[in-house]
C-alpha cells in the first residue's frame, strides 16, 4: 500500500507541472527542481518495476507505476539517458501490453530522441533482442490456444489481438523516430544483427495468418516500420554512410520486402464470398482501409528492388490467370497499379507481359453476377489508366492500345466499374491520331450506352466523349452524318423547351433546367471531342484531319448558335444554364483555334448579352476568346475584339455601382498577359484603360470588400507599371492626375491586407519616381501628405525595398492613430 501512495504522489507531482499557473521565471525554477529530484525517483521506479513484473501485483498498483513513469517522462527537458536504467527493465516486461505501449509512445514523442544516437541504438537493441521475441512467443501461444480450443470466443481472441496490435504499433512508432540513427549505427558498427532481428519480427507480424479483420487485426500494425525503413534506407546521409555500404544494407533488406510483396497478394485479396458475406459494415470499411495501407508495400519494394518487384508481380499475374482466380488476380492488379506511375520506358518488357496476360480476360466473359468481377474491372482499368502514358507512346502502341480498349469495352456493363472503364477508354481513344478497328466497336458500344435513358447521365456523357473522340479520326462525311444522327434529337428537345412545347404540363422549372443542362452537356462534349489532336509534326494527312475537325465544329456551331441565343434570352435568370451555354461556346472555340474569325461576331453577341448579367460565365468566355485570338496572331480579329472589350468595360464603369471580382480579374488578365492586345489598337486601348483605371479607383475609394480591394490594387499597380515601362498610353495616367494619387494615398491610411498595402506603395513609388513634382504637389494638399514620414518616404523612390517598408510603416502608424 505504501508503494501505491508513493507512485501516486510522484505521478501527481509531475502532472501538476502542466496544471499549475506560474510566471515563466518561477516555472523554469520548478522544472529545474523536478529534474534534480529525478535521480532519487529512479530508485523508487526500479522498485515499482519489480512489482510490475510480479503477476500477483494488483492492477491498481501497476497502473500507478505506469502513470508515474509516464508523467515524469513527459516533463519538458527530461533527460532520457538518466531514465535508461529504469526504462530497460520496464521495456522487457510484456505482461502488461497496454502499459508498455503507453511508455513507448511517450518515449517516441521525446524531441531529442532522434538525435541521441547511442541511446536510440541501445534501446533498439534491447527491444529487438528482448521485447520483440517475447511478444512473438506470446502471440504464438495465443494463436495455438485459439486453434486448439473450440470454446475460445472469437471476440475475446480478436480483442486480445487488438492489444498486441496496439503494442506493435507503438514499437513501429518508436522505430519511426529512431530509424535513421539505428541504420547509421548498424553501418558504422558493421553490425546489422539488430536490423535483421527487427525485420524478422515485423515480417512475422505482417505475415500473420488469417483474413483481416475477420480472423486477425494485427498484420497492419507494422506498416509504419516498413515505410520508414524504405524512406530512411534510400536517404542515408552520404557524409556518414558510403554508397557501397548503403547498397549492401538495401540488398539485405530487399529480401524482406520481396517476401512481404508476395504475401500482400494473399492479405489484400478479397476473401471468398461466403466469408465476405459475414463482414459487418465496420469490418468492410476496415478491410478497405487495410488494403489502402498494405498496397504501399508494392511501392516500397519497387523502390528497393524494382526488377525483382515487377518480375514477381508478373509471375503472380500469370499464376492467377492460369488458376482463373478473380480475387487473387485483382490483388495483383491493385499492387501493380500502385507502381504504374513510377514505371518508365525501360519497363516496356514488363508492360508488354502484363498486357499480353490480360488478353486472356477477354475469354472469361465476366458478368455482374460473378463475385469479384466489379472490383477486378475497377483495379484493371485503374492499372491501364496509370500505364497509358507509356502504352500510348510505346513501340507497340497500336497492338497494346487495342487490347486495352477491348478490355475496357468488356467491363462497361459491369456495375461498379463502368466509370473506370469509360475513363480508361477515353484516355486511350483521346491519344489516337489515326483509326484503329477497335474504335468502330467503341463507337457502337458507347452509342448504345449513351442512348440508354436508364443509365446515369454523368456516365452517358462520358460514353459520348469516347464516341466523339473515336469519330474525330474518321472522314468528314461520316463524322457529320454520325453527329447529325446524335445531335438532331437533342437539339429538337432544346428547341421545344425554348418554344415552350414541353412534353408534359406538370414538368417543373427545375426539371426543365436539368433537361437543358444535360442536352447542353451533350453538345459541349461532342464539340470538344472534335478538336485536332496535338502533334509535333504536321503532314498532309494531319492537315486534312485538322480541316475536317474545323469544318465539323463550324457546322455544328452554326446550326446550334440561334438556339443557344434563344436559350440565353429565355433563361437569362438561370446562372447554371448560362454557364453551360458558355461551356459549349468555349469548347467550340478551342476546337477551331486559329479559324475563329467566322464565329467572333456570334460570340460577341453572347458576351454583349451576359457581360453585366452574368459576370462569372462572361469573363471565363471572354478570357478564352482573347487567348485564342492573341495566341494565333489573328490581327483583324484582335482589333475587332479590342473595340468590343473597350465598349464592355466602358459600359461596366458607367452602369455598375458595385463591381465584381470577375470583371477585375478579366481586366487584370488582359493588362498582365495580353498587353499587346491593347497595343494593337491604341484608340480602343485608351478607352479600355480609362475605364479599367476608373473602376479600380472606385473600388479603392469606396469598397469594403478586402479581397476586391486587393485585386483592384494589384490591377492598378500592373496597369501603371506597364504604361510607364512601355511609354504608351501615358495620357491615361495624366488624365487621372490628382484623383489617382488622392485615392491611393487615402486608402493607404486604412486597414488593409499586406498585399494590398504593398501594391498601393508600388503605385505611389512609380508615380513619385516618374512625376515627382506633380506627386509632391498633390500630396501636400492631402491630410497627412506633408508629414515627415511621407517626406522621408518620397526621398526613397530610387530604392523600392526601402520605399515599400516605409509605406507599410506609415500604414501601420495611421491605423493605430485611427483606432485611438
Amino acid at each position: 500500500m505504501l508503494l501505491f501512495f508513493i507512485a501516486r504522489v510522484l505521478a501527481e507531482l509531475a502532472a501538476e507541472f502542466y496544471r499549475i499557473r506560474l510566471p515563466l521565471s518561477q516555472r523554469s525554477l520548478l522544472k529545474s527542481s523536478l529534474h534534480q529530484k529525478a535521480e532519487l525517483c529512479c530508485d523508487v521506479i526500479k522498485i515499482i518495476n519489480m512489482i510490475l513484473c510480479d503477476k500477483d501485483s494488483p492492477p491498481s498498483l501497476k497502473n500507478a507505476a505506469v502513470e508515474c513513469l509516464e508523467q515524469w517522462l513527459r516533463l519538458p527537458g527530461v533527460e532520457l539517458v538518466r531514465w535508461q536504467p529504469a526504462l530497460l527493465p520496464f521495456l522487457g516486461n510484456v505482461s502488461d501490453r497496454v502499459a508498455l505501449a503507453r511508455i513507448l509512445i511517450v518515449v517516441s514523442a521525446h524531441s531529442d530522441l532522434p538525435y541521441m544516437e547511442t541511446l536510440a541504438m541501445d534501446l533498439a537493441t534491447f527491444l529487438a533482442s528482448i521485447t520483440c521475441p517475447a511478444i512473438v512467443e506470446q502471440l504464438d501461444v495465443l494463436n495455438k490456444q485459439y486453434k486448439e480450443k473450440n470454446d475460445v470466443n472469437r471476440e475475446d481472441f480478436i480483442s486480445e489481438l487488438e492489444e498486441y496490435g496496439f503494442l506493435v504499433s507503438a514499437l513501429a512508432e518508436f522505430f519511426e523516430t529512431t530509424m535513421r540513427p539505428l541504420l547509421i549505427g548498424c553501418v558504422e558498427k558493421r553490425n546489422g544483427e539488430v536490423l535483421r532481428l527487427l525485420c524478422t519480427f515485423f515480417e512475422k507480424i505482417s505475415l500473420w495468418p488469417g483474413v483481416y479483420p475477420y480472423d486477425e487485426v494485427i498484420s497492419d500494425a507494422s506498416e509504419v516500420f516498413w515505410n520508414t525503413l524504405k524512406e530512411d534506407l534510400l536517404s542515408l546521409p552520404g557524409s556518414r554512410v558510403s554508397e557501397t555500404m548503403r547498397d549492401e544494407l538495401v540488398t539485405e533488406c530487399s529480401t524482406f520486402y520481396i517476401r512481404l510483396q508476395w504475401s500482400a497478394v494473399t492479405k489484400i485479396a478479397y476473401p471468398p464470398q461466403n466469408v465476405f458475406q459475414l463482414f459487418n459494415k465496420v469490418q468492410v470499411e476496415n478491410f478497405e482501409r487495410y488494403r489502402s495501407q498494405r498496397v504501399e508495400i508494392s511501392l516500397n519494394t519497387f523502390a528497393i528492388a524494382p526488377a525483382d518487384s515487377t518480375s514477381m508481380l508478373v509471375k503472380l499475374l500469370g499464376e492467377a490467370i492460369a488458376e482463373t482466380n478473380i480475387c487473387k488476380l485483382e490483388a495483383v492488379f491493385y499492387l501493380l497499379e500502385r507502381i504504374a506511375d513510377y514505371m518508365t520506358e525501360s519497363d516496356a518488357t514488363v508492360i508488354a507481359q502484363i498486357v499480353e496476360y490480360c488478353t486472356s480476360l477477354l475469354s472469361w466473359h465476366l458478368t455482374d453476377d460473378i463475385y469479384g468481377a466489379s472490383q477486378l474491372g475497377k483495379s484493371l482499368m485503374n492499372l491501364f489508366y496509370s500505364l497509358s502514358h507509356l502504352i500510348c507512346t510505346g513501340a507497340e502502341a497500336d497492338k497494346q492500345g487495342t487490347i486495352c480498349m477491348e478490355l475496357a469495352l468488356s467491363f462497361i456493363d459491369i456495375a461498379g466499374c463502368t466509370e473506370e472503364a469509360l475513363k480508361n477508354l477515353e484516355k486511350y481513344v483521346e491519344s489516337r491520331t489515326s483509326h484503329l478497328d477497335v474504335m468502330d466497336r467503341v463507337i457502337q458500344k458507347c452509342y448504345e450506352y449513351f442512348n440508354d435513358n436508364q443509365k446515369p447521365r454523368r456516365l452517358r456523357i462520358c460514353a459520348l466523349r469516347c464516341l466523339g473522340l473515336s469519330l474525330a479520326v474518321h472522314e468528314t462525311d461520316y463524322v457529320l452524318k454520325s453527329l447529325d444522327s446524335i445531335l438532331t434529337p437533342r437539339l429538337k428537345i432544346l428547341q421545344s423547351v425554348v418554344e415552350g412545347c414541353v412534353p408534359t404540363s406538370s414538368q417543373s422549372t427545375e426539371s426543365l433546367e436539368e433537361e437543358c443542362i444535360f442536352e447542353l452537356d451533350v453538345l459541349s462534349s461532342l464539340i470538344g471531342t472534335q478538336k485536332m489532336q496535338a502533334n509535333t509534326s504536321v503532314n498532309e494527312s494531319q492537315a486534312k484531319e485538322k480541316n475536317i475537325s474545323k469544318n465539323t465544329v463550324h457546322i455544328v456551331l452554326w446550326q446550334s448558335m440561334p438556339l443557344l441565343l434563344n436559350l440565353l434570352r429565355n433563361f437569362s435568370s438561370s446562372e447554371i444554364l448560362v454557364d453551360k451555354i458558355c461551356d459549349v461556346l468555349r469548347s467550340g472555340l478551342i476546337a477551331v483555334q486559329d479559324d475563329a474569325e467566322a464565329l467572333l461576331d456570334s460570340y460577341c453577341i453572347v458576351l454583349d448579352f451576359i457581360m453585366l448579367r452574368h459576370p462569372v460565365a462572361a469573363c471565363k468566355l471572354a478570357k478564352s476568346v482573347v487567348l485564342i485570338c492573341s495566341s494565333n496572331n489573328l490581327n483583324d480579329l484582335v482589333v475587332k475584339l479590342a473595340a468590343r472589350m473597350a465598349s464592355w468595360f466602358k459600359n461596366i464603369n458607367e452602369s455598375m455601382e458595385e463591381f465584381s471580382e470577375e470583371h477585375t480579374e478579366l481586366a487584370y488578365h488582359i493588362v498582365k498577359k495580353d498587353w499587346k492586345f491593347l497595343c494593337s489598337s491604341p484608340a480602343y486601348g485608351c478607352t479600355f484603360l480609362r475605364a479599367v483605371l476608373s473602376i479600380a479607383l472606385k473600388i479603392l475609394a469606396a469598397s469594403k470588400d478586402t479581397n476586391l480591394c486587393r485585386k483592384g490594387s494589384v490591377l492598378l499597380a500592373t496597369l501603371i507599371r506597364n504604361i510607364i515601362n512601355n511609354g504608351v498610353f501615358t495620357e491615361v495616367l495624366q488624365e487621372a492626375g490628382e484623383n489617382l494619387i488622392s485615392v491611393v494615398f487615402n486608402r493607404l491610411q486604412t486597414e488593409l491586407m499586406k498585399s494590398t498595402a504593398e501594391a498601393l506603395s508600388e503605385i505611389l513609388m512609380l508615380l513619385a519616381r516618374n512625376y515627382p513634382r506633380e506627386t509632391r504637389q498633390c500630396l501636400n494638399g492631402l491630410p497627412y501628405g506633408n508629414t515627415q514620414e511621407v517626406v522621408n518616404m518620397l526621398k526613397e523612390t530610387h530604392n523600392a525595398k526601402n520605399f515599400k517598408n516605409m509605406a507599410l510603416q506609415f500604414n501601420m502608424q495611421r491605423r493605430k492613430e485611427i483606432k485611438i
